[in-house]
This record gives C-alpha cells, structure tokens and sequence, in this order.
C-alpha cells in the first residue's frame, strides 16, 4: 500500500482545481453580477494560494494570492469572470482590499506557526487610484502583517498608464513592498527609467509554455532574461507546466517558476501541509523543483546533540543524526534482510529481488574498497536501507531517523542516499538511483561513514572536504576520463571567475544551497580540492589527518598535516588548481560511433581550432567551448580503422592526442 504521506502528497497537488465545473455562457454567466456583492458578506469568495519555487535553492519562496467563487447555485465561476463582472458592478477595489485583508491574515497565522512566506497578488489600475495605494497598506496592516512580505503584480498591459500609475507604486515600495510587472512579453521590456519602478519581472505564461518546444520562443525568452538581468530585476517564469519548461527556465538561468509543476493553487488548509511535505520536491512529477545535480548526495553526519529538540536546531539545518542502539529503526515500512559479508541490506519489500541483488553486489564491491582507500575497517557492519519510493524514503526518514518532515521532505526530491554517522547506517533512495548501473552512491554514503567513524561523530569537517572526499570515492567506481576532464575544466572555469571558493563551500548547512547556485558543480569543486590535497599529503596522509581530528579538531589536524590553515588551503587553491590544470588536454573514452574525445581547460564559450589528421585524412574546423569550458566530439563512425591526430587550438596554446579507431 502507498504511504499514508504520498497519498497525502499526491491529493495535495493534483486535487485543487480538478474538480469539474460547468461552463455557462456569457448570458448565464452575466447573470450571477447582481450576487457579487453579496459574495463577500455570505463567504462565497476565498482565496487559493499557488506556490512559486526559487530556482536556486529549492524552496517555496512565496504564494501568490487567488481570488476564487462559489456560487450556490451556479458552482465555481472562471477567475477571468470575476475581475469582469468586479469591473462592472463597480466592485474592484472592494474586492482587491478584500483579497489584501484576507492575505494579510492568512500570512500572519503562518507565521506563527512558524512558516515564513512571502504572498504575492495583483493589481489592478483601479487599486492605484485616488489614494488606493494607502488604502492596500492599511488592508495589510488590519491583517496583522507587514508590507515587506507583499509583492504587487502589475499587468503589463498597464504601463501605457505609468505616468499615472507611478507615485501609487513608489507609495507601496516605500512602505517596504515588492512591485513586479506581471505577464510580460517581448514588447512589453520597460525602459530603464521605468524599470526602476519595478522589483521583478513575471514572464507571460504563453512565452514560458512554448520555449520547451519552439526555438525561436527560447531565444526570445533568453532575451527577456538578459534584459532582466540588466535592469537589475529578478526574473519568474509562469505557466511552467512540465519538465521540459522547468529545465528550460533553469538552463536559462531564471530566478523563480510558477506553474502546475510545482503545484497547483492549493486551498488555505492544504498550504502549509504542501510546504511541508513538497517544498523542495521533485516527488513523481506531482510537484517539482528543480535538482540541479540530478541525484545529489548530502551526508547528515553528527552537527547537533541528539537530544536537542528539532525546534532549537539552526533554521533550515539539514545536517543533523540520532543516537541509536544499532538496531532496526521503525522507518514505516517493511523490510526485507539480506546481511552480504561486513554489512547489513534492508531493502523495501517493493523493491524486486533483481534490483536487491544489484545493491548487494554494490554493497559487497564497495565496503572492501572504501576501507582500503581510507586505510581502515568499519568497527561495526554498517546497515544499508533501501527504499523504493520519494515517498517511503521520505517517511522513513522522518519516522525512523527523526528528521524534520520538511527535510525529510527536501532530501527525498533530490538525494540518491545519505549516510547518519552516529546510526554506522546509510540510507538509499531507489526512486532518484535505480538508473545508474553501478550504483557509486553505495560507494559515496560508505565513505562518509568510514570518514565520520575515523574523525569522530563530533568533529565537524568542511562540507567540501567531506563531500570531495565521498565525491572521489564514487568517481573509483566509474572510471570516465572525458567525465573527469569536464570536472576539471567545469572546476577551472568557476574558479576564473570567482564563482566558487572552499569558504563558500565549508559549512555543511549551507551545502545544498551553495551546490544548487553552483547548479550542482559544487561536488565536482570539493573532489577537485580534496584530489590536489591528496597529492600533498597522500592518501595515507587523509587517514592520519582524520584520526588527529578525532583528538584536536579538524583545523589543527589539517595545519599539522600541511603545514598551513585550512583557510590558506582555501585561499591558494584557486591558483595552484590553475597551475596544475590551467593547461587544455584531450580525454578520450571508446564509443559506440568510434572514439568520444572532448578538450578542456578553455575559458568558457571560447573560440577553439580542431584538426584531424590520418592517412590520406585531413579536416579542419572551428568550434567553441561550452560554458564548463570543454568541447566534446564524437569521430570515427565514417573513416578506416586506424590511427588519427586529433590537434586542438586553445587561445594560441595547441595540444594533441592519438585516436585510435
């Protein structure tokens, strides 16, 4: 049987506005504007709230307010029908303060349930006029809130009215609020004096649903972005309705999305249950956010006393384990034991017999190899879970590891395992895994606890140094040379830029949202850095440097172990991983077609020369590097066996290499 808390889930985001509805005509329709204004007084109005999801870090970042009818006898009425017959009957700012009052109320009650949201809804011109912008303000306060957590969506259809317009929105934005001009199309761009007046930029749903399937949309809407960037205003995509769009609007660098993707507009009682159980998620396509790594790896090791209540832990900690007494947590679901030689596997009865015997044999290939690696045994076998579903992943953390329902909740969307130090247990998230063959996640959440077991549960390591590590432990189970080309190119390129440091990436609260603005990179940053630390030190050294932390701390340890501070490490690394890679060189691995060769090292989307030379063989052409900084080929599908010379130009610097085919 599905969980209780899929089940939940699943209603959540795909309940609210299914619900059939006859469609009147205009006449019948029409006929409901002498009840409007009793609508109010009888509670027929209400308000929806639709999620809108930051891009970067996952989470819900605020809800846009919805104004919806019941009529008695008519059922629910089209939004579109409301604003109309509102108009009409004279009626706009009545609601529109109604709908403020409303959002005010339910956003104070949120917080004090201690969920922080921001609520957004929509202007029109009506609300402006004649002293209307005073009018919003004291319909937020009466609500109990404050006008920073308020966004006001101004059409686009309304900035041939800017000139009146104006002062009611710097009457607003000087009490704190945010002005956003909303259903933007190409033609609609302010220009940079009018941009001023302006917070945001919400791009037309029609614009956003095409991009995913109509190029010249794409590059329009690239173009929109750019545009946004420029003026300084944050960007949200509306009408992201599916997967394609959502990774349209990531790769185009958009901050936020609104759409049924994420979630469909919920009813006031379902908002804090889909924050709790969605925000964040990516849970079968029921409510998405974005993963930017695909399947991320995140270890909850030791940070917190277990006794500490979940109520006293830091906002949004997500690193945090139980003490236990080794035995089997309640985790909600039932299991089925099969105990390979060191190690101990529960996996999900759901789970098939074949998909358990691959974990098993991963388990079985990669406990010998993580201890050979770190120069040490697990004191005690370690426990393996494996769950089938988000959902049950999910739940059992929550039930059986104490977690958080809304980390619980976030690690389910996009985690492939995580490893709790003080239980000597990993858990697997079939759902986000079963696809890789060699399943290395076996081998990174091992990792994670042979490192914990080594430093001690409560030593604290740098995020990127405990992450780097469980990162090159898995890269042993894949050998891919072109794959670890890129990371070093991708590494060099975030480098030049200062878009990555070890600082940024040190704490290990911090680690999702710094890897998510890295859009997944920050692995491949941490393994790079822990692979030049290696070389230092020895593999032999990382062991020695572990144990010492156990006795005094990692900072010490690491200082006796290099000679210099881990911020040292951290501030020279950029320019000795420069030294050691800045130079472009040619990976290549055999393929299908022939051989897959890709050049890294160039700055990004820079110009490159390639030639391949064989007998009697000679091509020349110009390329350019994507945005890692790398260029990849696939050649040999149309020539002779044989030997060729494939020559690559990097910003006058040549390099070469043999292909055999």
């Amino acid at each position: 049987m599905e969980p209780r808390a899929s089940r939940i889930l699943r209603a959540i985001a795909r309940g609210d506005m299914d619900q059939a509805r006859a469609r009147g005509d205009r006449r019948a329709v029409d006929a409901l504007a002498p009840d409007l204004p009793g609508a109010l007084r009888r509670e027929e109005l209400t308000l929806h709230f639709q999620p809108i999801v930051d891009l970067r870090s996952g989470r819900c970042a605020r809800v846009e307010a919805l104004l919806r009818w019941t009529h008695p006898a008519y059922g629910i009425v089209d939004p579109r029908d409301i604003v109309r017959l509102a108009e009409a009957a004279g009626l706009v700012r009545e609601i529109g303060l109604w709908v403020v009052r409303g959002a005010a109320r339910r956003r104070t009650a949120w917080s004090a349930d201690g969920l922080e949201l921001g609520v957004a809804m929509n202007l029109s011109r009506g609300d402006l006029e004649a002293g209307g912008s005073d009018a919003l303000l004291d319909a937020i306060q009466a609500g109990g809130a404050r006008p920073s957590v308020f966004t006001f969506e101004l059409p686009a259809t309304e900035l041939v009215r800017i000139g009146e317009l104006r002062a009611g929105l710097a009457r607003l934005s000087a009490a704190g609020a945010r002005i956003a001009l909303d259903d933007a199309s190409a033609a609609d761009m302010p220009s940079r004096s009018i941009a001023s007046t302006f917070d945001e930029l919400k791009i037309s749903r029609s614009l956003v649903r095409r991009a995913a399937a109509d190029p010249s949309a794409a590059v329009t809407l690239r173009s929109l972005l750019a545009v946004a960037r420029d003026l300084g205003l944050a960007s949200v995509a509306v009408g992201v309705e599916d997967r394609a769009t959502l990774d349209v609007v990531t790769s185009l660098q958009c901050d936020r999305a609104q759409g049924y993707w994420m979630s469909r507009p919920l009813a006031t009682a379902d908002v804090e249950r889909w924050h709790g159980w969605a925000a964040g998620l990516a849970l079968s396509g029921t409510a998405a956010v974005v993963a930017f790594a695909g399947t991320a790896r995140v270890a909850l090791a030791a940070q917190t006393d277990p006794s500490t209540p979940s109520s006293a832990r830091g906002p949004g900690a997500t690193c945090c384990a139980l003490w236990s007494d080794g035995g089997v947590h309640d985790v909600g679901v039932s299991l089925r034991e099969s105990r390979p030689t060191g190690a101990r596997v529960l996996a999900e009865e759901a789970i098939s017999a074949a998909a358990v015997a691959r974990i098993v044999a991963a388990v079985v290939r990669d406990l010998p190899a993580t201890e050979r690696a770190l120069g040490a045994t697990f004191d005690a076998a370690p426990t393996v879970y494996v769950f089938a579903t988000r959902g049950s992943f999910a739940l059992a953390l929550q039930r059986g590891f104490g977690q958080r329902s809304t980390d619980a909740a976030a690690l389910a969307a996009t985690n492939g395992g995580v490893a709790f130090a003080r239980d000597g247990a990993i858990a697997i998230n079939w759902e986000n895994v079963r696809g890789e063959a060699s399943l290395p996640i076996v081998r990174h959440e091992l990792t994670h606890l042979l490192t914990h077991q080594l430093a001690g549960a409560e030593t604290e390591l740098p995020a990127w140094f405990d992450e780097g590590l469980a990162t090159l432990g898995e890269r042993e189970v894949v050998a891919d040379e072109v794959r670890d080309a890129r990371g070093a190119s991708a590494t060099l390129v975030l480098l030049r830029n200062s878009r990555a440091s070890l600082q940024a990436l040190s704490s290990p609260q911090d680690w999702t949202m710094r890897n998510a603005e890295l859009e997944g990179r920050g692995y491949t940053v941490a393994a790079e850095a822990v692979a030049l630390l290696r070389t230092s030190i020895g593999p032999d050294g990382v062991a020695r440097l572990l144990t010492q932390a156990r006795a005094v701390g990692f900072a010490q340890a690491f200082g006796e172990a290099t000679g210099g501070s881990v911020a040292d490490f951290g501030a020279a690394f950029p320019a000795r991983f420069a030294s050691a890679n800045g130079a472009p060189r040619i990976a290549q691995i055999p393929s299908a077609d022939g051989v897959q060769w890709s050049v890294g090292g160039a700055a990004a989307l820079s110009p490159l020369r390639v030639a391949i030379d064989g007998a009697d063989y000679h091509v020349e052409f110009d390329a350019r590097a994507d945005r890692d900084g790398v260029y990849t080929a696939v050649f040999g599908s149309t020539v002779r066996r044989g030997q060729y010379t494939v020559t690559v130009s990097v910003r006058g610097v040549s390099t070469s290499a043999t292909l055999r085919v």
